[in-house]
């Protein structure tokens, strides 16, 4: 059973402010902070641990949430973002002029988002979020989640 970290200032309970929720798991391979991620299933090897998300498949671009922790080998303690405003891995530092753009699980790097929506045959669309924390400087910018699978190509 996970653990379930609130963020400060929030407990769950009534009147609680937590914008998101952290999630303790176990990481199925290496994770870094930002990483898009997915559950494992059985027949990949050990049910409920942490992958690297990506959108070539179907069963790859089951997202969950993004990592918080990092994660240096299988087996190793990995905390999940799920929800509020992570701080998400992209292939290169984003402008300022990007906020507001939709964000994309990457079919082509696991574990990175994207602004460009997949759209080859076999691939999954999923919509992340919204961009919103660019300022040219990191790799690693927040985005608005709403998470939402929106097409399996």
């Amino acid at each position: 059973m996970p653990t379930i970290i609130y963020p400060p200032g929030g407990g769950g309970g009534g009147g609680s402010t937590a914008s998101a929720v952290i999630l303790s798991l176990t990481a199925g391979e290496t994770i870094a902070v930002g990483d898009v991620v997915r559950l494992q299933l059985t027949a990949e090897g050990t049910a409920g641990r942490v992958l690297k998300a990506q959108a070539n498949t179907p069963t790859d671009g089951n997202v969950v949430g993004v990592a918080t922790t990092t994660a240096a080998a299988d087996g190793d303690p990995v905390s999940v973002q799920v929800g509020g405003l992570p701080a998400i891995q992209f292939g290169a530092s984003l402008a300022a002029t990007s906020n507001g753009v939709p964000v994309y699980l990457d079919p082509t790097t696991s574990g990175r988002a994207t602004l460009t929506a997949p759209n080859a045959v076999g691939q999954v669309v999923v919509h992340l979020g919204y961009l919103v924390g660019a300022t040219g400087a990191t790799p690693t910018p927040t985005v608005l989640w709403t998470l939402e699978r929106i097409a399996d190509l």
